[in-house]
């Protein structure tokens, strides 16, 4: 058995980002050189995107990408079947339970990446495309109906903050871990007491991520004052990539919107993962380089 540990950083790039890399005049250097000092963690979410690209040359030119790029790493699961694990793991033992025990490496994916058949699908890409747009007219709606259904004063509105809504969020009794307790039982066939959650939550980053994503999502749609800049606009996938933050120790963004939410909620989880723009990850591999 081999023990040896890799102790290369873990990178982890958002899709836009694999769009930034694979527009870059020097991506072909850039990848190559990945491999030397980075562990490149490819995520199923990433996967998921590039095959509803609907332009088949586009498609072909990030599934290129992510050839050269998995020859440096791996591939990781869906955030949901991370989370899903994570419960089933802490319920059948939650006197042991230790979130680095689930193996998040997905070899099928790496075999699909090497010799693509379902990413090179036209007809799914279609598919693939319409569903998301659904998932993201929903997301959407889900909170623009809260925020009609729960109107807040402008004068308060105004000086309510991400901080805040966090605070307020995370009180006894909050709708917050009843959502949290709803997720648990889904997947583990139990339910959990608003005490058990809360401690399962301190346990499992992965799983905390997630909930401050659906906070952050709150806030941003919900909460703020629209006379603010609209500095979290980040989508459905774009947010729950917050799962993936405790499995890389840099996660590059060529997202604005997507850049400032998962900043502001790995400082809210004191996580030390490295939220970064493509433009300052360039940067960095001209300096090492």
């Amino acid at each position: 058995m081999n023990t040896m540990i890799d102790s290369r950083n873990r990178l982890i790039f958002d899709t836009s980002g694999l769009n930034a890399l694979s527009d870059d005049k020097d991506s072909v250097a850039i990848t190559t050189c990945l491999g030397i000092g980075s562990r490149v963690r490819l995520t199923e979410t990433n996967l998921a995107e590039i095959g509803a690209t609907r332009n088949p040359e586009r498609r072909a030119k990030l599934l290129s990408i992510c050839q050269r790029l998995v020859g440096a790493g791996e591939c990781i699961g869906p955030y949901h079947w991370i989370v899903e694990q994570q419960i089933k793991l802490h319920a059948a033992r939650p006197d042991v339970f230790n979130w680095q025990r689930v193996e998040v490496r997905v070899p099928a994916l790496e075999a699909e990446v090497a010799r693509p058949e379902l990413l090179t699908d036209d007809a799914l890409a279609a598919a693939m495309c319409a569903d998301f747009e659904k998932a993201g007219d929903e997301f959407d709606q889900l909170f623009r109906g809260a925020r009609e259904a729960f109107p807040i004063p402008k004068d308060e509105r105004i000086q309510i903050t991400l901080a805040d809504t966090i605070e307020s969020l995370e009180v006894d009794g909050s709708p917050h871990w009843r959502m949290a307790a709803d997720i648990y039982e889904q997947n583990a066939q139990q339910r959990p007491s608003e005490a058990e959650v809360r401690a399962f939550i301190m346990l499992c980053p992965p799983f905390s991520m997630m909930m401050l994503s659906s906070i952050m999502a709150q806030f941003h749609r919900s909460v703020r004052d629209f006379r603010f800049p609209a500095l979290y606009r980040a989508g459905l996938l774009d947010l729950l990539s917050a799962v993936y933050l405790p499995y890389c120790d840099r996660f590059v963004t060529h997202d604005d919107g997507q850049y400032n939410a998962l900043k502001a909620l790995t400082a809210q989880a004191g996580l030390r993962t490295e939220v970064t723009t493509y433009h300052a990850f360039r940067e960095s591999w001209l300096i090492a380089a």
